[in-house]
């Protein structure tokens, strides 16, 4: 029986009047803050293999988590191919206007296929798996067999941590949007 702790490494906490380079900056800062935080509680979990999704500072906030647990950071299954223009217009979306639902069903699809590679991969490990907000929603829809129609009824908060459990490759949700790991950074 595994573990699957998907970790939404986004933060909302930046102003929208500074320029790109500066929210970027502020961002990095924040969600760099989210991981150090959440890494300590995810032992509980003993994780044993750290997945990102790539594009923006994921990766850099991934490997914050994967230092912690002197574990190799590995591009999720699948994702590895993603041309440089995908990644770009994948980076750019914005959780409150909304995705278009050609743009949803092609992430649908990408983490539909990422998730059964990792299920069947990990029947028995913990592993974790970091992203940005929108690609957590996606996945927590996989994860409780829902379909696109119900992405607006996901939340995601800054730092969220939503952990399943999957017996003989059906997940089954511990908790969904948790953040008491956040407490400490008010």
């Amino acid at each position: 029986m595994g573990k699957i702790l998907i970790f939404n490494a986004e933060t909302t906490r930046v102003e929208e009047n500074y320029n790109r380079q500066t929210r970027e900056l502020i961002a990095q800062k924040e969600a760099d803050k989210l991981a150090k935080a959440a890494a300590p509680r995810m032992a509980e979990y003993s994780p044993g293999y750290i997945y990102y999704f790539p594009g923006g500072f994921i990766e850099l906030t991934a490997k914050i988590i994967a230092d912690f647990y002197r574990l190799p950071l590995q591009i999720l299954p699948g994702c590895d191919d993603l041309t440089d223009t995908e990644l770009a217009e994948y980076d750019s979306l914005n959780i409150e206007k909304g995705l278009n639902g050609r743009l949803l069903e092609r992430l649908r699809i990408i983490i539909d296929n990422s998730l059964d590679k990792v299920i069947e991969l990990h029947k028995k490990d913990s592993i974790v798996i970091v992203a940005s907000k929108h690609l957590c929603v996606i996945m927590v829809l996989y994860m409780l067999h829902m379909n696109n129609s119900h992405y607006g009824q996901i939340e995601q908060s800054d730092g969220a941590m939503n952990l399943f459990e999957v017996r003989s490759g059906v997940p089954s949700a511990l908790y969904i949007n948790d953040t008491c790991h956040m407490r400490d950074l008010v």
